[in-house]
C-alpha cells in the first residue's frame, strides 16, 4: 500500500494531494471502524484474526484501488 502510495502520490498536483491524502485519511478511520465492528463478534484470539484478517483486506483493496490510479 505505501509503496503504491508514493507513487500516486508524487504524479498528482499539489491540489490533488491534499485530496488524496483527506481521502486516504478518511479510509483509514472507516477500515478501522469497519474491522472493529467485525471483530466486536468475537473474544479473544478470534478477535485479534478477525481485525487482522479485516484490515488485510481492506488494505489489498485500498491497494487496487490506489494502482488504478497510477
Amino acid at each position: 500500500l505505501n509503496t503504491v502510495w508514493a507513487l500516486v502520490f508524487q504524479r498528482l498536483e499539489e491540489k490533488s494531494q491534499h485530496e488524496l491524502r483527506a481521502l486516504q485519511r478518511q479510509w483509514i478511520k472507516d477500515r478501522d471502524a469497519k474491522c472493529e465492528k467485525i471483530a466486536s463478534g468475537y473474544t479473544n484470539s478470534a478477535y485479534d484474526l478477525a481485525r487482522v484478517q479485516c484490515l488485510t483486506n481492506e488494505t489489498i483493496r485500498r491497494t487496487i484501488w490506489l494502482e488504478k490510479l497510477r
